[in-house]
């Protein structure tokens, strides 16, 4: 071998000596990195049994009363309802409750609160109302048939008065478009093999179609024979209202914006001042229309002050506040507007107009959860990205603009039933369950 051959050589092997020594390295700095992530993630979980050993050991007491609820007998026709933690009359157990007040069906119906304001509402109107503390309310609990929700046993009622023999019907509280439950990778899951009490074991699960029904299978993990499709008692309304709805040519287009949840309870909803709403000019452009936009935030989330006040100073924009139940109106508005809110599937019965508007689409995703279906499949229209494309959207519907056929496609994939018997169904359904 020549010098220059030689030379070359020790070239070409050094070179592959400096890449061994950076693999080397670099290999060495990802698994210092894994196990550095592996070690914290233990520490992380480790913290987080002991956080939930210390909340929950005080209530292993409670196990005593929950086998005590299991031993009293149960009182045929007693159905409980509750809904959003007991502390809003409100969603699908309201007009399933409502229908069995107004039709004489033999069973005994109460709806259960803990909040003492809602109690004395309930109470005006001659409801049949208890307080879930109330002595009363805990023994109802503890001879239940039938107890009826929203959300969780755990959040409408006082779990431990629940016992196994108790019928428990999840309804839920809308189609989800964001993953939920033991889907949602932000699932809590909590320590409750030493308190079965806690444990959400449903005996029904209400469904609109075979999408959601899917849904609700691996989100509650619930066996497929337990999810009925029904359609959502809430509907009704919607669709009676729509159908009633004579609108004369003098009334004002009415649109409602109805954004889904962002962040945690009672966190300000900030997407009207962070993504470009000029209230100034939109209120100009909906006056201009003849249009009047009504601004309901998901029923834990509420306006900042600034919002409020910009609110109240303009002359076509409102805002609905969460005392109310919308689904008694919701069918009377002409155009809705919203992003990943169940409230979408629900308004397509109406067979009204809807714009998408996903203004933070990215950001949720990160931030928040991710989402069942790709997006832009759901949509009936192209989606909106901000307020000046949601205004044309606006102007194109108020000068007539049609709803597409994609639109009744959608409608048709998401609800089995397009009529005002879901009450009805559901009714039925825990009937055939009790038998």
């Amino acid at each position: 071998m020549t010098v220059r051959e030689l030379s070359i050589s020790s070239i070409f092997q050094h070179n592959i000596n400096e890449l061994e020594g950076e693999f080397q390295y670099d290999y060495l700095v990802k698994l210092r990195s894994l196990l550095s992530q592996n070690i914290l993630d233990f520490f992380i979980k480790v913290k987080m049994f002991l956080k939930n050993l210390i909340f929950y050991s005080p209530m292993l007491i409670l196990n005593a009363v929950y086998l005590i609820s299991s031993l009293i007998p149960k009182k045929k026709e007693l159905w409980l309802f509750s809904s959003w933690s007991g502390k809003k009359y409100l969603d699908n157990p309201k007009y399933i409750y409502q229908e069995l007040l107004n039709n004489d069906s033999g069973v005994q119906p109460y709806w259960l609160v803990k909040d003492k304001t809602l109690l004395r509402r309930l109470e005006g109107l001659n409801y049949p109302v208890l307080n879930a503390f109330s002595a009363k309310g805990i023994w109802l609990q503890l001879r239940a048939e039938v107890v009826v929700f929203t959300h969780s046993i755990r959040s409408e009622f006082v779990p431990c008065f629940i016992s196994a023999h108790t019928k428990k019907i999840q309804t839920w509280h809308g189609i989800p478009i964001k993953k939920i439950g033991f889907d949602n990778k932000y699932h809590g899951r909590k320590i409750r093999f030493f308190l079965p009490f806690l444990r959400e074991n449903y005996d029904l699960v209400t469904a609109v179609s075979t999408e959601d029904k899917n849904t609700y299978h691996s989100a509650f993990r619930t066996p497929l024979e337990k999810i009925r499709i029904t359609g959502y008692p809430r509907n009704d309304e919607i669709f009676r209202n729509s159908k009633n709805n004579n609108k004369s040519e003098d009334d004002s287009l009415k649109i409602i914006y109805m954004p889904t949840l962002r962040g945690d309870i009672n966190d300000e909803f900030k997407l009207l001042s962070n993504y470009g709403f000029d209230f100034n000019s939109i209120d100009g452009q909906l006056g201009l229309l003849n249009a009047t936009l009504f601004i309901k935030l998901h029923p834990v989330q509420i306006f900042s002050q600034k919002d409020k006040e910009l609110i109240n100073s303009a002359k076509n924009i409102k805002a609905l506040f969460n005392d109310d139940d919308i689904y008694e109106s919701l069918g009377q508005y002409d155009i809705l507007i919203t992003d990943y809110s169940g409230i979408f599937f629900d308004f397509l019965i109406s067979g009204k107009p809807i714009i998408m508007a996903p203004l933070d689409y990215d950001d949720y995703l990160k931030y928040d959860r991710a989402v069942y279906y790709d997006y832009n499949s759901i949509c009936p229209t192209p989606p909106c990205r901000n307020w000046r494309e949601i205004i044309k959207s606006i102007k194109l519907l108020s000068q007539g603009a049609e709803v597409p056929n994609r639109y009744y496609e959608i409608q048709r994939k998401f609800h089995k039933f397009n009529d005002d018997k879901s009450a009805v169904r559901v009714i039925e359904e825990i009937k055939r369950l009790v038998s």
